[in-house]
């Protein structure tokens, strides 16, 4: 074989060599990087422990985690898949993420009971946790857009087969993702990883859609049970006090807590969608909006309050 030619097969074989070891030394600094975030989550407080069964990085750049456990005093949960996508690797707090996660495992159990009260807990229980599993479907989506609004754009769906559907979206402005969680140097008077909201900071818009697919009923039978009626007749009660709730409010009060009662009370019917829209006055930014707020409701002028937040309710 000429030296030609054993460059010519010499050569596919060497890159692919090269490539195996680029691979394995990146899936080795994403082993490093998880364990790094793990180990700052314990070290925030949140969780007591925190551990994974297995990391990999896709060909595409996703990171999949399985059995993801979290510890904390009174519970123990674990993620059974989790998979980050679309992941910003070029700063401490990404400037873009996709989380995708299913399922919830208590591997300890669960003391319902404590959880959600002895009521309560008998109607949620009832074909919910299947070997002491938590269906679900989650997704978490954000970005970021560096310049003068310094705008973040978030979205959340999370999906429990047998209680709702939840649709979440909000947009934020003047504030970068590593201030939200306190990963900048921390302002005066401020505690090291303390979220502290920069001046300016702005919630112009946000939005929640929830579909019920079983937690009303759920819920009406734990509350039914807590003052030992019938579920079946605690419903037109309930709906009842939500549509007249208005009557003990001012009159400048009295349009937004009809409107937020009807909705509430349609939806107590069950299998109905409850949609909330945010779009406050002065273009979100909170430090303006608290001070007039407060400022309205100290001078009893709760319509003024009820026009700076603008909060729309509707169900269907």
């Amino acid at each position: 074989m000429t030296r030609r030619q054993k460059l010519v097969y010499g050569l596919p074989v060497t890159l692919l060599l090269a490539g195996l070891c680029a691979y394995l030394l990146l899936q080795y600094r994403v082993g490093v990087a998880v364990q790094a975030a793990l180990a700052n989550l314990v070290d925030s407080g949140l969780v007591q422990e925190a551990h994974y069964r297995d990391a990999r990085l896709g060909w595409h750049g996703d990171l999949q985690l399985a059995g993801l456990q979290l510890v904390t005093p009174s519970l123990t949960v674990e993620l059974e898949s989790l998979m980050l996508s679309e992941l910003d690797f070029g700063h401490e707090v990404p400037w873009s993420l996709h989380l995708h996660a299913e399922d919830l495992h208590f591997p300890r159990g669960i003391n319902g009971e404590t959880l959600l009260g002895a009521s309560y807990w008998p109607a949620f229980n009832h074909d919910l946790l299947q070997n002491d599993t938590l269906r679900l479907s989650l997704d978490l989506d954000y970005r970021y857009q560096p310049g003068p609004d310094e705008r973040i754009l978030a979205k959340v769906d999370l999906v429990i087969p047998a209680l709702f559907a939840l649709a979440a979206e909000a947009e934020t402005r003047h504030a970068t993702p590593a201030q939200l969680l306190g990963k900048q140097p921390p302002a005066t008077g401020a505690e090291p990883n303390e979220a502290v909201l920069p001046p300016g900071f702005a919630l112009p818009r946000a939005t929640l859609q929830v579909s019920d697919l079983g937690i009303v009923e759920r819920w009406l039978q734990g509350y039914a049970a807590t003052y030992d009626r019938d579920a079946a007749a605690m419903r037109p009660h309930l709906q009842s006090q939500l549509r007249s709730v208005y009557l003990f409010l001012t009159p400048d009060s009295e349009d937004m807590a009809r409107q937020l009662g009807a909705a509430l009370a349609t939806f107590l019917e069950g299998g109905r969608t409850l949609h909330l829209g945010l779009q406050p006055a002065l273009g979100g930014e909170l430090a303006r909006l608290q001070t007039e707020v407060l400022a309205a409701v100290f001078t009893a002028n709760f319509g003024r309050a009820v026009e700076l937040v603008n909060l729309n309710v509707t169900v269907e």
